[in-house]
């Protein structure tokens, strides 16, 4: 993290879901006192704190948040939640955090959100999921699972193509609504 900092990052956001293996628990439990003593003990300046949990398909229970904000709330800037679907999804994060938040005596609505939309099926609830929660911090578009999730066989991923530039168009709207920013490409 020291080049990082070095480098004058407004936003450091520790990372649960793509940097620890499907399966391995200690990996896991390791990944998540990282992120814990990471937000605990580094000198941040001004810098905001996110970090991403795993996702609801992998964490259905939302034991990284659960984990990371009972140790470390109070330093906790945020999360950026990967491949959401739903205004449901965003609710049940936000439920989760507000519960947190008053156990922990943190300031009810400090841990803001961002979510990631990386699939048709979230697309077409981009305007949903804008006004699902005042904790939404951002809309960010993940244009390569989001290509996935088109299943165009044979077609190599471009980041110009007319359906993701449609998509990405869809999300900007979708945050302008409710003036929240969009993110292209995390």
């Amino acid at each position: 993290l020291g080049r990082v900092f070095d480098a004058g990052a407004d936003v450091v956001m520790l990372d649960l879901e793509d940097s620890i293996p499907r399966g391995n628990d200690d990996l896991l439990r390791k990944g998540r006192e990282n992120i814990v003593n990471a937000l605990n003990r580094l000198d941040w300046g001004r810098r905001l704190r996110f970090f991403r949990p795993r996702g609801m398909r992998l964490d259905p229970g939302h034991t990284d948040i659960v984990d990371v904000v009972a140790s470390a709330g109070a330093r906790l800037d945020g999360i950026v939640y990967p491949k959401i679907e739903s205004a449901a999804e965003v609710v049940s994060i936000d439920h989760t955090l507000s519960a947190l938040e008053a156990h922990h005596g943190l300031t009810p609505g400090k841990i803001k959100i961002e979510v990631l939309i990386e699939s048709a099926a979230a697309e077409e609830q981009a305007f949903e999921i804008a006004c699902s929660s005042r904790r939404l911090a951002g809309l960010i578009f993940g244009a390569f699972d989001y290509w996935g999730s088109l299943r165009m066989i044979g077609e190599r991923y471009r980041t110009s193509h007319p359906l993701v530039d449609q998509a990405r168009a869809r999300i900007v709207k979708a945050a302008a609504s409710v003036g929240i920013p969009a993110i292209a490409e995390m």
